[in-house]
């Protein structure tokens, strides 16, 4: 009996051993885990669609090439419509640029002097202006701003090995759709027979869990999207498209989309119109869309299986930035959403145990 006992810590250990290191590595190879995790996110979003032709008796590897044909379909198509958009949109931008100037010009040069900085007003007194002050800065500073250009330097590289790590996640997930059976299947493989029930009904609550959410923040994001910038539109926002859009994609970060989205719509209200109205206009746009995402498109599409407190959803945003970076944004709410599943059934466990209860 002790030797068996032995033997269950032994492998115990070993297990926990094997889970510290991969958790380890994952921190170390963040940057390379990035592609993967994408990869798999999109595996995991696709497999029911692919179930679902294969009960259609499509084959799998068909199904795949049809899936993949299908969204590249529909990005050329929303891309057909919203390219000539956007580009109107830029237009316009760069026909009123000079006006723009101006608007800034006046909003901007009476603010410093009433600090008592004083800016020529002509473009040929600014350079000068410039120039001057450019003259009288201390040697001392060269080295920094050479250490600053560096560091941006070393970040865009950065940003472009990232992007061509980006171009293997449609082969990726080609793959891990292909195996996605056998992989899972292999991982319930591994789990010890005495404890196999209790763990496929958890991981079976969690898929339920992550399914709800990741097909419905997609849902809530495109929604939020159409409204962020027919809201824009009617208060004459210029780049209103473009601003909704990319605030409304952003969102699966938690209240990402929304600070960048009304801090650019802010922006531009206050550079075209120069008033207090329209950036106000701005605001209430932003908080009447963040309302009802919150009270009526989240609960109505995602349904309330993801149990997070908001406070719990920002912690779980700031902490997985701090420990991951991007990585740890883009999967920090699901995996506190997965273990809230985990807390609850620990706290149902101990509320029926003998330290609980006291017998």
């Amino acid at each position: 009996m002790n030797r068996r006992i032995a033997d269950i810590t032994i492998r115990e250990f070993f297990l926990w051993l094997g889970a510290a290191v991969c958790i380890f590595l994952l921190f170390k190879l963040k940057d390379v885990v990035l592609p993967f995790a994408l990869s798999l996110g999109f595996a995991y979003l696709l497999n029911p669609l692919l179930d679902f032709m294969e009960r259609r008796r499509i084959g799998r590897i068909t199904g795949i090439w049809l899936l993949l044909l299908s969204l590249l379909l529909v990005i050329a198509i929303a891309l057909a419509f919203l390219v000539p958009a956007m580009q109107r949109e830029v237009g316009v931008l760069v026909e009123n640029a000079p006006l723009y100037l101006e608007q800034v010009k006046g909003l901007v040069i009476p603010l410093l002097e009433r600090f008592g900085v004083s800016i020529p007003h002509t473009g040929t007194g600014l350079a000068d202006f410039l120039v001057e002050r450019i003259k009288g800065v201390s040697p001392d500073i060269i080295p920094a701003v050479a250490k600053t250009v560096f560091q941006g330097m070393s970040g865009t590289l950065g940003l472009v090995m990232v992007l061509l790590n980006l171009l293997i996640i449609p082969v990726m997930t080609f793959y891990l759709l292909k195996d996605f059976h056998a992989v899972k299947d292999g991982v319930y493989s591994l789990i010890p027979r005495h404890r196999l029930h209790r763990t496929t009904t958890l991981l079976s609550e969690i898929d339920e869990v992550l399914s709800s959410f990741v097909r419905g923040q997609l849902a809530v994001c495109l929604i939020l999207g159409i409204l962020y910038s027919g809201g824009l539109m009617l208060v004459g926002i210029d780049l209103a498209l473009l601003i909704g859009l990319v605030s409304g994609l952003i969102s699966f970060v938690p209240y990402l989309g929304l600070m960048v989205g009304m801090a650019a719509a802010v922006i531009m209200a206050v550079v075209k119109f120069g008033d207090i109205f329209h950036p106000a206009m701005v605001v209430v746009v932003f908080v009447v869309v963040q309302a009802l995402e919150g009270t009526v498109i989240s609960p109505k599409i995602v349904g309330e299986k993801v149990g997070l407190h908001p406070v719990a959803v920002i912690l779980a945003v700031m902490i997985g930035g701090s420990l991951m970076g991007f990585l740890g944004i883009l999967i920090a709410v699901p995996v506190a959403a997965a273990a809230n599943v985990l807390l609850r059934h620990g706290v149902e466990y101990y509320r029926t145990s003998h330290a609980y209860r006291g017998d």
